[in-house]
C-alpha cells in the first residue's frame, strides 16, 4: 500500500463518529429530605427536569396503557434494604386527555414536576452508615413521550443519606 492510500485510510478512520447515545429527555434528582425521629415517616423529594414538548406519565395513570411513574426503594449496596416506602407517592396534578390512542384516559407530567416520597426505616438503620445514617437508593421507572415518539421505559436509580434520630 502505498504512503498516500495509508494516509487516506488513518484520516479516513479517523474522522468516524462513535455510536450515538440516546438522548436523556428527562433529568432526576433529589431535591430535598424532611428528617424525622427514628421510626417516624422521612420524606425525600425528587424533582424531574423534563425537556419541552415531552412528559412522563402520571403516578395515578390507569393500567392498559403507558407504563405510569413509580418509585420504589431499592435494595442498599450491602443488599438490605434500611428504608421502604411508605404509604403513597405525593405528586403535582398531572395534566389530563380523556381520550387517548390506548382508548383510556392518559395522565401526564411535564415541565419540572416535585415528587414527595415517604420513607420509614426498618431495624438496623445506622448499622451500616454510622452516627445513625445510611443511604437510601429509589427507584425511578417512567416512561417518555413526546407528542409523536415514545421511549421505552426506564428506571434509574437515586440515592441520598438519611438520618435516625
Amino acid at each position: 500500500m502505498s504512503v498516500l492510500a495509508s494516509i487516506a485510510l488513518l484520516i479516513g478512520s479517523s474522522v468516524s463518529s462513535p455510536p450515538a447515545q440516546p438522548v436523556e429527555r428527562v433529568q432526576w434528582v433529589v431535591t430535598r429530605v424532611t428528617r424525622a425521629a427514628r421510626g417516624d415517616t422521612q420524606f425525600v423529594q425528587i424533582g424531574a427536569r423534563i425537556d419541552p414538548g415531552w412528559h412522563v406519565y402520571s403516578l395515578t395513570q390507569q393500567p392498559d396503557g403507558p407504563f405510569p411513574l413509580r418509585v420504589t426503594s431499592a435494595a442498599s449496596a450491602t443488599g438490605s434494604s434500611i428504608w421502604s416506602v411508605a404509604g403513597t407517592v405525593k405528586g403535582p396534578v398531572p395534566e389530563r386527555q380523556p381520550t387517548s390512542p390506548f382508548g383510556i384516559p392518559v395522565e401526564w407530567y411535564s415541565g419540572a414536576p416535585q415528587f414527595s416520597v415517604p420513607l420509614v426505616a426498618t431495624a438496623g438503620v445506622g448499622a451500616t452508615g454510622g452516627a445513625g445514617t445510611s443511604t437510601v437508593v429509589l427507584r425511578v421507572r417512567y416512561q417518555a413521550c413526546s407528542d409523536t415518539l415514545c421511549l421505552p421505559p426506564r428506571t434509574i436509580e437515586l440515592s441520598t443519606r438519611l438520618a435516625a434520630r
